[in-house]
């Protein structure tokens, strides 16, 4: 594995935005200790299945064997991105709607994605603490 680290950039590489090749550098490249970010790949798919998973201990509250709550996790994973959940908050905001009934739900502070939908569908914060925030 430290076979695939790349080498620090030194001073003439960072100021000049090209790698020790001369090739351009990617976005985020003059990250500390020398870390790069780069676009993800086919190869590292199991590996951002099982960070998720490993995140998600709030799911496995669940009521429910394990196998049952696994397959939650992994389902919610495999959902993301697909505009389930814009469609579902959209539907409920219109039934909402027409009762003249607010919407509001609890989201992860650190769920930055979720925040990022939520936002585009008019959620503003309206509380906050260290672990949650409650968006109306």
């Amino acid at each position: 594995m430290a076979d695939n680290i790349p080498p620090r950039p030194n001073n003439e590489q960072a100021e000049t935005g090209r790698d020790s090749l001369g090739s351009r550098k990617p976005p985020f490249s003059n990250l500390p200790n020398g870390l790069v970010l780069r676009p993800a790949n086919p190869t590292d798919q199991a590996f951002i299945e099982s960070l998720y998973a490993s995140t998600r201990d709030d799911l496995r509250l669940i009521d429910g064997e394990r196998e049952f709550v696994e397959s939650i996790i992994d389902m919610q994973y495999r959902a993301q991105t697909q505009g389930y959940g814009t469609t579902v908050l959209q539907a409920a905001q219109q039934a909402a709607s027409t009762i003249k009934a607010p919407v509001s739900l609890s989201v992860a502070t650190a769920n930055l994605m979720a925040k990022q939908l939520y936002s585009r569908l008019g959620f503003r914060t309206e509380e906050s603490s260290e672990m949650y925030e409650r968006m109306i």
